[in-house]
C-alpha cells in the first residue's frame, strides 16, 4: 500500500535549508566546503557538498524525531539514494532537534544488504512506500526507517549537536569510534 503523498517543492525547500545548515555546522570544524547545489552532474551522483578533510556528502534533512533514520531504497523501480549516491557520507540532519549524523555510506549499504531480509521478515512496518507529487507528475518510492540505536550499534556514526547563540553556532562532536 502506498502511503502519504509528499509535495516535492516543499521537500526541495526543506532540503536546501538542511544543506545550508549542514554547511554552517560543518564549518565549525572544516574551513573549506564546496556546495554543488547548482552542479547537475554532482546532484545526479547524489552529492551535495565536498568537505575538504572529510569527503563527499549527501545531506538528508529530516523533519521527524531523531530516533530513526529513513533511507530511500528505490524510486520508480530504480536505485534510491542509498545505491545511487556516490557520497562518502550521508549527513542526516534534524534541524528542529539541532543534531546531525554523519553516516558512512558504504557501511550503510553493507548493513542494509545484510539486514534487509530480516527487516522484511520481522519488521515490515519499517518499510515505507510513499508517493511524491510535483504538479501533475507523481512518482513512488520505497524506503526503510531504521531505529537509530540499532544501526549505531553496528556502524560508527559521528553525532554533531549544536547550540545557536546570537547567530553563531557552536558544534559539539561525538566522534565515530
Amino acid at each position: 500500500m502506498w502511503r502519504r503523498s509528499y509535495n516535492f517543492r516543499r521537500q526541495l525547500s526543506v532540503g536546501a535549508m538542511g544543506v545550508q545548515l549542514a554547511k554552517t555546522v560543518l564549518r565549525a570544524r572544516y574551513e573549506e566546503i564546496v556546495d554543488y547545489a547548482d552542479d547537475l552532474e554532482m546532484q545526479k551522483r547524489g552529492i551535495d557538498l565536498y568537505v575538504v578533510g572529510l569527503g563527499y556528502i549527501e545531506v538528508k534533512t529530516d523533519t521527524h524525531k531523531p530516533e530513526a533514520f529513513f533511507f530511500e531504497l528505490d524510486v520508480e523501480g530504480k536505485p534510491g539514494a542509498v545505491d545511487r549516491s556516490c557520497a562518502d557520507f550521508f549527513c542526516v540532519i534534524f534541524p528542529e532537534y539541532r543534531v546531525m549524523y554523519l553516516i558512512p555510506r558504504p557501511e550503510l549499504q553493507q548493513w542494509l544488504r545484510e539486514n534487509m531480509c530480516w527487516v522484511e521478515d520481522e519488521h515490515q512496518r519499517w518499510i515505507k512506500r510513499i508517493r511524491s507529487d510535483q504538479g501533475k507528475n507523481h512518482w513512488r518510492a520505497t524506503g526503510v526507517v531504521i531505529p537509530g540505536d540499532l544501526i549505531m550499534a553496528d556502524i560508527d556514526i559521528a553525532i554533531i549537536a549544536w547550540n545557536e547563540d546570537e547567530e553563531r553556532i557552536e558544534a559539539q562532536w561525538k566522534e565515530a569510534s
